[in-house]
């Protein structure tokens, strides 16, 4: 298999009972080379150059999905049926996610937080990740990082989202305050 893979794929919104959501289809032929066991993440390019970390999920309807957010959309003027083209790759990161130098930092100087980090499944890990850095701002990466870490710490490991963006929220009133 080569490294990178490009496609020519069609936006599809897929309904359930509880949600719908837009997806991008990729072939059983085409997915089965990136997936390693439970390990299906892949890296997607769109052609504005955005890449980003996602897994592909298993279709009902054969092959895989991978989903596409309203923002990503929006930017690019998609809708419902427009063709386009991507390049996939394997994900190799570590967490199957970027990482940001701040999240990084925070995580290598709290032994506490970085063993309860290290201990949790893959997915809570991205989610974290994902908390932490989804700002541009370097000063409030570190915040949320610093706040991640003392959440992880104090719950023991037993994540409480609702918590965590409380304690984000006092932590920038605390921040403005200063």
């Amino acid at each position: 298999m080569s490294d990178k893979v490009k496609l020519t794929v069609q936006l599809t919104k897929s309904e359930s009972n509880l949600m719908w959501y837009y997806t991008i289809n990729v072939s059983e032929e085409v997915a089965q080379p990136f997936i390693d066991g439970l390990d299906r993440r892949v890296i997607c390019t769109l052609p504005d150059g955005d890449h980003f970390h996602c897994a592909l999920f298993a279709s009902k309807q054969g092959g895989y999905n991978i989903l596409l957010n309203k923002q990503r959309r929006d930017r690019l003027g998609l809708r419902t049926g427009s063709v386009f083209e991507i390049i996939l790759e394997k994900d190799t990161t570590k967490y199957g996610s970027a990482m940001s130098d701040e999240f990084a930092a925070v995580l290598e100087q709290d032994e506490d937080g970085g063993t309860i980090f290290h201990g949790l499944t893959p997915g809570k890990q991205r989610a974290l990740i994902y908390f932490s850095d989804n700002v541009k701002s370097s000063d409030i990466k570190i915040r949320r990082a610093l706040v991640v870490m003392r959440h992880l710490s104090e719950s023991e490991g037993d994540l409480d989202y609702k918590r965590l963006s409380t304690l984000i929220k006092e932590a920038n009133q605390s921040a403005k305050l200063k």
